[in-house]
């Protein structure tokens, strides 16, 4: 089972690549239903954009914060990867403690093998990283 800790660190460092010289302000000590809501239409806005790569997608018109970063940053993910760089991006550009799921229940509570839940999962646990107050995320 992957460490949710040490994912969590690996993305407040993997962090600076996009948000280097900036502050990460933490707003809010947890995502609500309407953060995550609003995140899940940024994805969708992403998805539907026709973008091909990181780079375009995060400078596409699909993405409402493309102008509070500059022109001179270029994205990049693998495909593993690019969930998490877009959630982190989002937590970022709101505010929100970077939030992972850590841990998940078929909704019918059948099946024991939830990667084939018939009716999907719901997250049961989530590990927040929030940096200490008054410290820039790129200097964790």
């Amino acid at each position: 089972m992957m460490n949710f800790a040490a994912l969590a660190l690996t993305l407040l460092v993997a962090a600076p690549s996009f948000a280097a010289n900036a502050d990460w302000p933490i707003r809010k000590t947890e995502w609500s239903a309407t953060d995550e809501k609003s995140f899940g239409d940024f994805i969708t806005a992403i998805a539907n954009s026709g973008c091909r790569n990181v780079d375009a997608c995060l400078k596409s018109p699909a993405n409402p914060y493309r102008g509070t970063d500059s022109p001179n940053w270029k994205f990049n993910s693998d495909c593993g990867r690019f969930p998490y760089l877009l959630r982190t991006y989002f937590a970022w550009k709101n505010g929100l403690p970077m939030s992972v799921t850590a841990g998940v229940a078929p909704v019918d509570g059948l099946g024991k093998d939830i990667r084939y839940s018939p009716k999907g999962n719901y997250v049961t646990r989530r590990y927040d990283v929030i940096p200490q107050a008054g410290r820039p995320i790129n200097g964790m």
